[in-house]
């Protein structure tokens, strides 16, 4: 039998379990997987199937992809919507990534120069 390892994926876990203020035990209950499965999983990176991936996901309101590192995005909406974006507007991953990486620049000016931005903005939306 060959199990599929990620660092990501006990990291993870352990990391959504905590947040939550569980212990093992605790998370074993909620999710109806052995609380040997769940130690195993944090301490190995051992990925369980698909089946128990949805539920842990699911459970955590975040995507598989996010669990198993494939993405740093949590929330499963907000991924949903960028994939529905991406495909709505024919654009390539690197496009939005170059506009989020704008967005945060402009998120993080000071208030004044953020504002000056704004109004630009707003300017030539008008012009439009």
């Amino acid at each position: 039998m060959v199990f599929l390892m990620s660092h990501e994926f006990k990291d993870r876990l352990k990391e959504l379990r905590i947040s939550k203020g569980f212990s093992q035990d605790k998370l074993s209950e909620e999710l109806k997987i052995p609380a040997s499965s769940i130690r195993r999983y944090e301490t190995t990176g051992e990925l369980p199937k698909r089946e128990r991936l949805e539920i842990i996901a699911d459970y955590f309101d975040v995507s598989i992809d996010y669990l198993v590192g494939r993405t740093n995005t949590k929330n499963k909406k907000y991924s949903e919507n960028v994939r529905e974006t991406i495909e709505a507007y024919n654009i390539s991953n690197d496009e939005v990534i170059a506009k989020i990486k704008i967005a945060d620049e402009i998120i993080n000016l000071p208030d004044d120069k953020r504002k000056i931005i704004e109004d630009l903005l707003k300017t030539f939306k008008k012009d439009i």
